[in-house]
């Protein structure tokens, strides 16, 4: 029996070498930005992002797989199924998953990271009544946990449940008050889904005097100063968030803004210099829409 345990630790620990090394790669959900007003490009949860399957072979996920089978076969406890709902989660097989995660927490009731996963999953499927089910029963196994606060309020806030959303993350904000990214979102909540620039600007401070070097609130409070119509306040926030780090991914949103700002004052040159910035970091539709109408040679 005792032999068992041991080869069972070490498929244990292979399995989940293998599952990190053949499932990695995460993808940010970014909606683009409309002429109107940008439109919101935020990370899901906190470390938690909208995933793609990048096996790196299927050769791999099989293997891995298969061990994870031969585990829950051979000792059905939490952990194995968990594992193998991880598996099927990096490769967006979310029924799967969500059947895996159930059974870890039917087996061990106090399993908090089940519980988040399998809200996650839902969360991924579309069902977002049970994903906040899932959510709120890992808060009530961790009432301390400023993640799953912070989680939760993303999922109202796909809910269009904004008042809720700004709870879970005023919540968040009691538990970690030196958090920036808690008040850059709560920031972002208050102005696109509720409309209170001034609220949105105060976290946006706050959340910028904690971290003055974070593109993504720059962006936000710019996008918020060029809805009010404070244009130059959005040209330097919008500025800033460039010059944070202009190898971030999100830097075409900046480039974009200003682009967009300088298009709608009919500084066709100026727009055409950042549109082209925001092609080559990877946004080309407005460059090319503007080529099109014959302000950009």
């Amino acid at each position: 029996m005792k032999s068992t345990k041991v080869s069972w630790q070490k498929l244990f620990v292979f399995v989940n070498v293998l599952v990190s090394l053949c499932c990695t790669g995460f993808a940010l959900a970014i909606e683009p930005p409309t002429a109107e007003q940008p439109e919101r490009y935020r990370r899901d949860g906190i470390d938690e992002q909208k995933q793609e399957s990048k096996a790196s072979g299927s050769v791999n996920v099989q293997k891995a797989l298969e061990s994870l089978n031969r585990a829950v076969s051979e000792n059905p406890i939490a952990e194995t199924y968990f594992s193998r709902g991880e598996l099927y989660f990096q490769l967006a097989e979310y029924e799967k998953a969500i059947q895996d995660y159930n059974k870890a927490v039917k087996l061990k009731p106090s399993y908090k990271e089940a519980y988040i996963k399998m809200a996650l999953s839902y969360r991924r499927a579309g069902q977002y009544e049970k994903a906040i089910e899932g959510m709120t029963q890992a808060i009530r196994i961790s009432p301390d946990d400023f993640e799953t606060y912070f989680t939760r309020a993303g999922i109202y806030e796909e809910m269009k449940l904004c008042g809720k959303a700004i709870e879970d993350y005023s919540k968040a904000a009691t538990l970690q008050p030196d958090n920036a990214k808690i008040y850059s979102y709560r920031g972002e909540t208050y102005s696109r889904c509720m409309g209170q620039h001034d609220k949105a600007i105060q976290d946006f401070n706050r959340a910028i005097d904690i971290k003055p070097d974070d593109l993504y609130t720059y962006y936000e409070r710019g996008a918020v100063y060029e809805a009010l119509g404070q244009i130059e306040k959005a040209i330097e926030d919008y500025t800033k968030a460039i010059n944070c780090d202009s190898k971030n991914m999100y830097v075409t949103h900046p480039y974009l803004g200003l682009g967009r700002i300088y298009e709608k004052s009919k500084d066709f040159n100026r727009a055409c210099e950042y549109y082209r910035k925001a092609c080559e970091a990877g946004r080309c539709d407005k460059l090319n829409w503007i080529k099109n109408s014959g302000y950009c040679k």
